[in-house]
């Protein structure tokens, strides 16, 4: 079986998501955002920051409206998301950041810089922001 750099940055780049979510949330959890996981993050992190619509969100991940709306309803029981009456079109409704969810957007950019300092010594901000550099153009050409 052939060895391949691809398959081993594929394997690594997955870890280190799925560590990093994993810190995420357990310290939004810390700052007083209970129920958040990983998956909401995840849906989040796919949200414009004004208003959104159900059908563009499908559109733009490649998940089916009915998973949008049942990840809305989770994220409005959790107070971060509303749905309100769409003024142009009363056949859809737009989705919405609350205040605590901007709040929550808001802390966890901060914990995510906090974590910058936590980069193993070996990979500084250069080294960092070079290797996120070649990821962005690895992405681009496939």
């Amino acid at each position: 079986m052939a060895d391949s750099r691809m398959l081993r940055l594929f394997q690594a780049c997955r870890r280190l998501q799925e560590r990093l979510t994993e810190t995420l949330v357990a310290r939004l959890r810390d700052r007083g955002y209970p129920g958040v996981t990983a998956g909401h993050l995840t849906f989040l992190a796919e949200l414009e920051c004004g208003e959104n619509h159900a059908a563009e969100i499908a559109r733009r991940t490649g998940i089916s409206r009915q998973a949008v709306h049942k990840q809305v309803k989770e994220l409005a029981a959790l107070g971060l998301l509303a749905e309100r009456p769409d003024a142009r079109r009363r056949n859809r409704r737009t989705i919405v950041f609350t205040d605590p969810g901007v709040q929550m957007i808001a802390d966890a950019r901060a914990i995510l810089a906090e974590m910058d300092a936590e980069l193993p010594s070996a990979a500084g901000r250069a080294t960092a922001e070079d290797a996120a550099a070649f990821l962005d153009e690895a992405a681009a050409r496939f």
